[in-house]
């Protein structure tokens, strides 16, 4: 049993409502690879790095995050998680693509 982001916040967004963090939240709603307004994307291409933060409604010891893009795959280089007290916690990134 899992939960979905239920709030998001990022670096950039290349527009809003369209491409903004917000739609990194809920269920995944994108069946296809490639580009979609319903995915956030940062604000420029090839700029460096950017980042989105997301946050879950209950906290929990959390074991695994999944992660899905449609778009761009091995684009992401760190996942982190933060406690309340604001310790992190770096994970490893396994890279599947999407089909």
């Amino acid at each position: 049993a899992g939960q979905w982001a239920a709030s998001a916040r990022a670096g950039s967004s290349y527009g809003n409502p369209g491409y903004a963090a917000a739609k990194a939240t809920g269920e995944p709603n994108v069946p296809v690879a490639g580009d979609s307004v319903e995915a956030w994307c940062p604000g420029t291409q090839n700029s460096g790095t950017d980042w989105i933060e997301l946050t879950f409604a209950k906290p929990v010891r959390a074991v695994a995050v999944r992660v899905r893009q449609n778009n761009a795959p091995g684009a992401i280089t760190k996942v982190e998680a933060f406690e309340p007290d604001g310790t992190v916690h770096g994970w490893s990134i396994s890279k599947r693509s999407m089909h």
